[in-house]
This record gives structure tokens, sequence and C-alpha cells, in this order.
């Protein structure tokens, strides 16, 4: 049974993480800063248009650009607003008002779906070759759209119309983000910047468990199968394991650093070259001991079959007490403390099997995904103007009406995930934890 879930776990991740090659796209950008995109009816270059297609001049070009006459620029998107109860109309909401209003751009989706079908809907889009001016795509589909000659370089147009505080809000990732969305020496894509070193995984852990099972802190790898075996015997959440793994694998690669294995990032050879982390020697020990567990009963036996939602179902009903997370994501622990009053929450760092600390946590680039630019697309520097809007709003603005209309409204509802285009400052959350602590706690030194 262990080498069999041992060849089927490998074989996942290979084929997950081995995707993708290059290609030459078709695309090219004028000597102004503007793309160039031949369409059916015409070739618009420089802001100007030859061959019969509508466009607008407006002003100077620039962040302060405006469209007059207005533009409609056609989208696809995730259903946003499902994903929060349905609060707002993906179509006509206070954004979408902001677009219009602000810069003249009208967006039009040409579907919209759940975002549990999105990935594969945008495959078949990419397959059909039909795509709308702008969509977010994930790396897998970026160099596909890439090799498909589908999107056009982006780099003049983020240089021109973007405002200084939106790169530099989106720079304090570093150059990782965006060497990414590099192709053929130019910027394919503008990236979708995220919280890479506030996504390292740590333990979470129910305290009140820990203190029910006599179990020790789980700061050694010891203890963290002694806090597995004591959950298998006395069952605290009705089951008798505490990993609950999903089909992707996800908690495997979250743990694999515990064995000094990490099958998510290319390692340097001795030689110089680079190979995929999951053909490691140290990811054949973590698939060895996940394979072990498994046979031991402390890994859910439907795992096969099971998602990061489910994980947060067990987590919210009591079920289990144990989970691999960023330190800013205990969502479904609040869940859990509302259904249970007992249920208190304790952090640890991942134990090394070895004993030895951490070369490094497992992080990934900043990006949570790439938002590409039609080749067809005549106004490519529509969504820079966009991105604008959500970095200046959502960052920096101390207006309480504004903030109410465009972040969350005053009964918490989180409109701001209904702007299309989005970015996230690199340590987001560790921030607005500093900034509420000074308020908190006078004496809370912001500085450190």
């Amino acid at each position: 049974m262990k080498k069999y879930l041992s060849a089927v776990l490998i074989c996942v991740l290979v084929v997950g993480l081995l995707a993708g090659c290059t290609g030459t796209p078709t695309t090219t950008t004028t000597a102004s800063g503007t793309t160039k995109a031949t369409t059916t009816s015409g070739t618009t270059t420089g802001g100007t248009t030859t061959g019969g297609t509508t466009t607008s001049t407006g002003a100077e070009p620039g962040p302060d650009f405006k469209f007059d006459p207005p533009i409609t620029i056609t989208i696809v998107d995730q259903d946003v607003a499902a994903a929060s109860g349905g609060a707002w109309d993906n179509e006509d909401n206070a954004w979408i008002d902001l677009y219009r209003d602000r810069y003249g751009i009208n967006l039009e989706y040409m579907w919209i779906v759940d975002s549990a079908q999105y990935t594969e809907r945008v495959n078949l889009m990419l397959a059909g070759g039909d795509v709308p001016d702008f969509f977010n795509a994930n790396a897998i589909q970026f160099q596909q759209a890439f090799e498909y000659g589908l999107i056009q370089a982006v780099d003049e147009v983020y240089d021109v119309y973007t405002t200084q505080t939106t790169k530099d809000l989106m720079m304090e990732a570093g150059m990782m983000p965006f060497e990414a969305c590099m192709r053929d020496d130019k910027m394919y894509a503008i990236p979708w910047t995220t919280l890479a070193h506030e996504s390292a995984n740590v333990i979470h852990v129910r305290q009140d468990w820990l203190d029910l099972l006599g179990a020790q802190p789980l700061t050694t790898f010891q203890n963290l199968e002694a806090f597995f075996a004591a959950v298998k015997d006395k069952k605290p959440g009705g089951v008798a394991w505490s990993i609950s793994e999903d089909s992707g694998l996800s908690r495997l690669t979250a743990m694999a650093p515990m064995f000094g294995a990490y099958p998510d990032h290319w390692v340097e050879m001795p030689d110089g070259s680079l190979q995929s982390g999951v053909l490691q020697p140290e990811m054949k020990e973590a698939v060895a001991q996940f394979a072990t567990w498994f046979e031991a009963g402390y890994i859910d036996p439907e795992f096969g079959t099971s998602s990061g939602t489910k994980r947060a179902e067990n987590i919210a009903a009591g079920t289990v007490g144990f989970n691999m997370d960023p330190f800013w994501h205990p969502l479904a622990w609040q869940a859990a403390k509302n259904n249970d009053s007992k249920c208190e929450l304790s952090f640890f760092e991942m134990p090394t099997k070895s004993g030895k600390p951490f070369i490094f946590p497992s992080v990934g680039v900043g990006v949570a995904g790439y938002y590409l630019t039609s080749g067809t697309c005549e106004h490519p520097e529509a969504f820079p103007l966009m991105l604008n809007s959500f970095m200046e709003i959502f960052y920096l603005s101390t207006d309480k009406d504004e903030g109410e209309k465009y972040i969350n409204w005053p009964d918490g509802t989180p409109i701001w995930q209904a702007a299309f285009a989005k970015a996230y400052r690199h340590y987001k959350n560790y921030q607005q934890s500093k900034d509420i602590a000074k308020y908190l706690n006078p004496s809370f030194d912001r500085n450190q």
C-alpha cells in the first residue's frame, strides 16, 4: 500500500508542477508607447485610428487619461458576487460606475462563472482563441496564451498609465512578480501581486485540544507525531485522523519543507542547472512519510475526493483541530470558535524532521494571477487606469464615505472584491495588523 500511495502522490505532483513551455507571440509594440494590434476592421497605432475602427484620443497619455467618447472593454471573470452571498450585481456596482465616470470605460462581460469553473472555462476559451480584451489567467494559461499569439506586450502602457503610487505599492514584492510576466524581454502580463512572504505556512492547532490530550507544544517532529497519535486514540473531533488532505495534495506540498523538500520550487543543482523540487530525494522522503501517516490513520482516508472547501467545513465543524496555513488565514477557525466557545488557537513554526532550521519556508513568487491583454485589444491602457483606482482607494483612502462605497459596506460586505483590476501589497495583512495595534495599544511601536 505504501509503495502504491507513494507512486500515486509522485505522479500527481509531477503532472501538476511540470506543465508549460515557451513560444513566440505575434503582437508588437510601437515606439510611441502604445501597443499596436491589428483587427478585422483596421489598425490602431499610437492612439489614432485607420481603416474604420472607433477609438478615442482624449487627454494626454498618462494616469489621468479619460476616454472621450467612452469606450467599451470586454472582460470575463469569476462570480465574486456569488462568493460573497450575492450582495451586489457583478455588472452594476460602484466599481463599474467608477470606471465609467472617471475614465470613460464601460465594462462588458463576455461571461461570468462560478470560481470553481473559472480555470476550466478559461482553458476552453484559450483553445477556441476567442478571448476578451482583458482576463485573468494562471501561470500555465499565461504561457499558453503567449504561445498561441493571443496576447500583446503591455510594458509600455504600464509604464505610461500607472501612477507612481501603483508602481511603488506593487514593487513592494520586488522584481520577481514582474520577471514572471516577461517573455522575449517584454512584459506580456500585469501581475496580480500578492502576499508572497506572508504566505509561508505555519501550524494552526487547537490549544484546547492540546490541553485536553496532555500534548506538548508542536515544536518538534516527535511532538507532532505524538499529537497525531493522541488524536487517533482520543478522537476529540469524532474522527481518528488529523490531516485534512485534499485531492490536490496541498497539505503534502505545505508540509514538504519539514523534510527539506520544496515541490513548488526549482532547485539549483551542484552543476548550476535547475531541477524541479518535486524530483529531489527529499521529496521522496516527504511522500514516504505521508504514506506512513496514511497507513497509520493520521490522514483523511477520503482525501481523493476532498477539497479546500471541505477542509474549511471540517475545521468549522470541530472535526479537525490541526492545519497548515499562512498566519493571516485562520478564517475557518473563527467559525469553529463561533460553534464551540472552548476553541482556542495556537500557532507554531513547522518543525523539521532533522531538527535543523528551515533553509527557507515554501513561498511563491508573489503572483496570484496574470492579467492578460488580448492581441486585438485597441485600448490596452484601460487596464492600468482601472488598477490605479483600486490601489489608491483600497490602500490610501482615509475618506469614510469612500471606504463604505468602494471597500466595505457599513455591514462589512467586501464590495472591494467587485473591482476587476486588483493587486495586493506585499505585506498587506502585516501592515494592517500594525495599524490596528496602534489604536488598540497606544504604546505599540509601529517600527518594530
